[in-house]
């Protein structure tokens, strides 16, 4: 395992559980095979609500992207979802273009996704970060 992931240290609340995975770097394809196997083990856990923190990801490749397709509808058939949040504006632009916007679940900030996750709860559901 790459000493750059972090696995996100395990908490809960009576609303729900937010696991936010933080990515540094291109999300290349040795770091996607790293971003698959740290969600394999939160489902194994099952931890089934993923926020990816993409604020620092100026490219994105092709395998990540179909990652966070096929994890994405994985999550979903469990009753959960994978956010992305913070996106740049080209790595956005691709995502359009690719038109993967219909598919993936994208918002501006972390508030947002929590806020579309939990809606007309007041207080916010405990949030575990894990780093890439």
């Amino acid at each position: 395992m790459s000493k750059n992931i972090i696995p996100p240290p395990h908490s809960h609340t009576k609303n729900s559980e937010v696991y936010v995975i933080t990515i540094r770097g291109n999300l290349d394809k040795g770091a996607s095979e790293e971003l698959s196997m740290l969600i394999e083990r939160l489902f194994a856990q099952k931890k089934f609500t993923i926020v990816l923190n993409l604020d620092r990801v100026p490219y994105i490749s092709g395998m990540a992207w179909s990652c966070f397709v096929s994890k994405s509808q994985q999550l979903r058939e469990l009753g959960g979802d994978l956010l992305l949040v913070y996106l740049h504006p080209n790595v956005r632009g691709v995502m359009r273009l690719l038109e993967l916007d219909s598919c993936l679940s994208c918002h501006d900030d972390l508030a947002g996704a929590i806020h579309g996750l939990t809606p007309g709860k007041t207080q916010s559901p405990s949030l575990d970060i894990a780093c890439i």
